[in-house]
């Protein structure tokens, strides 16, 4: 996440020699607030279940931190409101030419992948890819066809596919990288670079591989929930 943050502000600074850049930005930014806050919040409870009962307790400053982190998903745009701007605004609105260009640097990443040594991560990211394209194509088909509700009530699931879509592009580029210098690289160096490649790895394994669930309950669900008996 702190990848991507930064990312995203470096982007900023090529804004201002290439409007190319503006496109993305506006595509990322909803990433950065929305993703980033949600995942924060989650850690700040991840933390407080570790502490057992004490994390509950005022004295020892971790609850404070679920109090505290939670109000980032609310203000500046609530994370539901982040969602609808992304998937309305940021990709529908200009036909997706934005989310267009930030996937091709994915696919290429991808496709550059050493397969004797990514061949797992290589395959699943194949697969998050081709999901991507799929639940887009039906997102733009219910924007042709004014179904409005369908696509509300899927733009946070999206949202999510695509954050971890993006930050496993990042954690990817990093493992490359790192992967290059393991050779020749001191002790310490050696284990910074190779936890880089454990954190690409894990992530997939843990995280990425559930957008091919997510694309599901976009893809296979196809019902208006508003005109549904609950």
């Amino acid at each position: 996440m702190r990848t991507l943050c930064l990312y995203t502000a470096n982007l900023f600074n090529k804004a201002h020699k290439d409007a190319k850049y503006e496109g993305i930005i506006g595509l990322l930014t909803p990433i950065c607030k929305a993703y980033c806050s949600e995942q924060g919040f989650n850690v700040s409870v991840e933390a407080l279940q570790a502490h057992g009962g004490y994390g509950y307790c005022t004295e020892y400053g971790v609850e404070q931190f679920v109090r505290d982190t939670k109000i980032a998903t609310i203000y500046e745009g609530t994370n539901a409101i982040q969602a609808i701007d992304f998937v309305m605004r940021k990709i529908l609105k200009d036909g997706g030419k934005a989310l267009g260009a930030l996937t091709q640097e994915i696919v290429t990443a991808v496709g550059a992948l050493d397969e004797s040594k990514f061949k797992k991560e290589k395959d699943l990211f194949t697969k998050v890819l081709m999901s991507a394209q799929t639940t887009m194509q039906q997102l733009s088909g219910y924007a042709k066809n004014n179904q409005y509700n369908l696509i509300l009530q899927n733009c946070t699931d999206f949202l999510q596919f695509a954050s971890q879509m993006v930050l496993g592009w990042k954690l990817l580029e990093s493992a490359v990288l790192a992967d290059q210098k393991i050779p020749g690289a001191s002790a310490e160096d050696k284990k910074y670079y190779e936890s880089k490649v454990t954190d690409f790895r894990i992530y997939c394994n843990q995280f990425l591989i559930h957008n091919l669930s997510i694309a599901k309950t976009i893809t296979d669900f196809t019902d208006d929930m508003t005109t549904l008996e609950i």
